[in-house]
């Protein structure tokens, strides 16, 4: 703004010149100096509109970082990984040539660890250009996107970026956090941005502490494209299922409510894939057949939820392909209560995520919710949103390790509200098979409850009540239980010649014997049974053990042909896992030597 009041001070200067003149000299001079003095004002007063223009384009702009994302990039050390890895995918050329851009700019660090938490080093990653032109493509998104604008348009709790990869980041808001792929932006702790908004001629940087590894991208010469999917059963009144791939019985089998298999490894393509109860056929199908894609390295939940009447199937992509941060835990959070409206969940009184809505019908990533947060030891609680009461679910003390990812799924109905915590380590993970183990459920149904969530064992159930052992199966325990089906009790009752299963529960003293002779007092899973049975010397015992029972007696296990045998009742459906021990299901009702019955 110095030439205007320049211009000025030139004019006031002049005046006071001329005025000297005027005092001193003769008329006619001062007559021609006040004309002069006028048309020398009005051509100053013509020259100060332009003169104020020019200061304004003169006036120096904040400054801008010279140069291309890519020159910006290559002119920080803590990015020298990243400009490395541009030029070997050849894409430098592509993003100094065009835009605007928005880049999340994984620093060395985060390329180090990254790497390391899958198995790769950054030879293995510079030497594969698609895959490694993919990851990279994954961290572009078109458009200059600041850390403000970021926010906005994830301001009601999430939205995605789509990325010159071709698949989404997705952007989520809660509280004053927002993560990308659930992992925290902006905050002292997990995938932070070190820096934002630095600024270029063609864009805007954003430098974070971990590399996204996109879902799709491919995999090395040779080898095959995997995706992994797991299926939870959160239908509460709904049988135990089995799926079918391709119209052919898969290995998931007999899965009750409320549990979730483990992760099982197949070939990225299209299936048709349907839900059917246990022991029955794809012909009998409650849900599909349904065409589903999956990507490779991809990792996708398959929900059952609904009641059964209405049963339906919800898609979850999970994202186990970015590393979690250290010190952190990855937590999936469902929302499968099928009564109940949209909710928060509150850590600690504090809302951690708003507005989960029960999943529609045939949804993808409906009613869940995948966040990053610390290690530590949580009171969580589910409630109506926007509210504080009632609490529909109350969790206090809930431990989560650090390394670790969770599946947190709220189920049940409101008036009997539960949760299914699943929980499987990194290591575990990227473990010697290649696919995670199958993880045992960590859940708050009991022995008891598990029964009576059951229609197959609503007699086991009935007996358990007229005995009064319910207050047992629901203590701390832990046991395991041999739960005989309705039609085991009902064969019973045909071989001992009873006119119904009513009158064997009527004989209350023989029936808790009966019960108690089904119940041992540490938790047994088959893998358990099979290493006992192992440890043996089979001629000495016939590959059996034998097992003391509550009521007193033994029963002998055995294993043949792949099947687990107790007394010679077959254990049809194995390692139910509950909050007080483990379930296994048995086809024969077992009678103990020391009983008069039978």
């Amino acid at each position: 703004m110095a030439e205007p009041f320049g211009l000025l001070r030139f004019i006031r200067n002049v005046r006071v010149r001329l005025a000297s003149i005027m005092r001193t000299g003769s008329k006619t001079e001062r007559k021609i100096m006040n004309r002069m003095i006028g048309l020398l004002c009005i051509f100053c007063l013509l020259l100060l509109p332009a003169s104020m223009a020019l200061a304004q384009e003169t006036t120096p702009e904040p400054a801008a970082m010279d140069g291309t994302v890519v020159d910006v990039a290559a002119e920080q050390s803590q990015f020298s990984t990243l400009v490395t890895a541009l030029e070997a995918a050849g894409l430098t050329d592509a993003l100094t040539s065009s835009g605007p851009y928005t880049i999340f700019a994984p620093t060395d660090s985060a390329f180090e660890s990254s790497l390391a938490a899958v198995g790769m080093t950054l030879d293995d990653l510079l030497a594969n250009t698609d895959y490694l032109t993919q990851v990279l493509q994954y961290h572009v998104v078109e458009g200059e996107l600041t850390a403000d604008s970021i926010a906005e348009q994830a301001a009601n709790g999430a939205a995605t970026l789509t990325t010159l990869e071709g698949s989404n980041i997705m952007v989520s808001v809660s509280g004053e956090t927002i993560s990308l792929n659930g992992n925290p932006l902006l905050s002292d702790a997990g995938t932070v941005v070190s820096q934002t908004d630095i600024s270029a001629s063609n864009g805007v940087i954003h430098a974070i502490d971990s590399v996204l590894f996109p879902e799709n991208a491919p995999v090395a010469d040779g080898e095959v494209a995997t995706a992994h999917i797991r299926l939870a059963h959160l239908s509460p009144d709904a049988p135990p299922i089995e799926l079918y791939i391709n119209g052919t019985l898969s290995d998931i089998q007999a899965l009750s409510f409320p549990n979730v298999t483990g992760w099982i490894e197949i070939p990225a393509d299209t299936y048709d894939m349907a839900i059917a109860p246990f022991d029955s056929s794809v012909d009998e199908s409650v849900i599909g057949p349904l065409q589903l894609s999956f990507a490779p390295n991809s990792w996708t939940t398959l929900t059952t939820v609904g009641l059964y009447d209405n049963i339906d199937l919800n898609l979850v992509f999970e994202d186990l392909n970015t590393p979690i941060p250290q010190d952190q835990a990855r937590l999936s959070l469902y929302h499968a209560i099928y009564d109940a409206g949209a909710v928060d969940v509150l850590v600690d009184g504090d809302v951690l995520i708003s507005n989960v809505a029960f999943p529609t019908a045939g949804g993808q990533n409906d009613g869940a919710f995948i966040v990053d947060v610390p290690a530590g030891t949580y009171d969580l609680q589910i409630v109506p949103t926007g509210q504080t009461e009632p609490v529909i679910l109350d969790l206090p003390g809930t431990q989560i390790e650090a390394g670790t990812f969770y599946l947190f799924a709220a189920i049940g109905s409101q008036a009997n509200p539960d949760v299914l915590i699943q929980s499987i380590s990194m290591p575990q993970l990227m473990g010697e098979a290649g696919a995670p183990p199958v993880e045992a459920n960590t859940s708050t149904v009991s022995l008891f409850d598990e029964l009576s969530n059951r229609s197959d064992l609503s007699t086991l159930a009935s007996a358990i009540e007229a005995a009064g052992l319910q207050n047992t199966l629901t203590s701390d325990g832990p046991f395991t239980l041999l739960a005989p089906t309705n039609a085991a009790f009902e064969t019973l009752a045909d071989e001992l010649g009873m006119a119904s299963v009513d009158e064997l529960l009527a004989d209350t003293d023989t029936l808790t014997s009966i019960l108690q002779y089904h119940v041992i007092s540490e938790p047994l899973n088959s893998a358990d049974l099979q290493a006992m049975v192992d440890e043996l010397e089979a001629p000495q015992t016939g590959q059996q053990i034998e097992l003391a029972t509550v009521q007193g007696d033994n029963i002998t296990f055995s294993t043949a042909d792949g099947q687990t045998l107790a007394n010679g009742a077959l254990i049809t459906e194995a390692d139910i896992e509950t909050s007080n021990g483990v379930l296994h299901i048995i086809n024969d009702v077992l009678l103990p030597p020391t009983s008069e019955i039978g």
